[in-house]
């Protein structure tokens, strides 16, 4: 798994020789869960840092801010740092709330991981009450689904 990590370090400093500063946030987005999955806290907050960082130069908002604000928060969650990451969570749900509807399928990924943060904070009426609307969302898009299917199969 190291060569991936290279390889991830690589283009990072290909994004930056060109100036691609989009790209090199990309590269960073990955970085974070990869060396989350690695367990390499020193690699992964740095690649939390500057992509945050980078993320606020750029003023980039909406869905992809979230999802990348998401990454960072998680790999903070694994080093232990749930405080940190719930902070950053709320940032995420507020870019999402700006360019989703109530009850996307995004939001269902955001809570979960809110409530494991709060979970492991030992909050856990806060991690119920956020597992509980991860599972609403997840349970709507479940019944629309068969309807749908059960309306097809009526018409046919």
């Amino acid at each position: 798994m190291e060569a991936l990590g290279e390889h991830l370090r690589f283009w990072r400093n290909e994004a930056d020789l060109y100036g691609d500063r989009s790209a090199e946030l990309t590269v960073l987005s990955e970085m974070m869960g990869h060396y989350r999955m690695m367990k390499d806290e020193k690699r992964g907050l740095e690649a939390v840092r500057d992509g945050f960082a980078l993320l606020e130069d750029l003023g980039i908002t909406g869905v992809s801010a979230g999802t990348i604000l998401i990454n960072g928060a998680t790999a903070l969650h694994s080093f232990g740092m749930a405080d940190d990451a719930l902070a950053y969570y709320k940032k995420a749900e507020a870019c999402y709330c700006n360019s989703l509807k109530p009850g996307d399928k995004l939001f269902a990924g955001l809570f979960n991981n809110m409530a494991a943060a709060f979970a492991a904070k030992g909050e856990l009426k806060n991690a119920e009450h956020y597992y509980l609307e991860a599972l609403d969302i997840l349970s709507a898009d479940i019944y629309y689904e068969i309807n749908i299917g059960a309306e097809m199969r009526r018409r046919l």
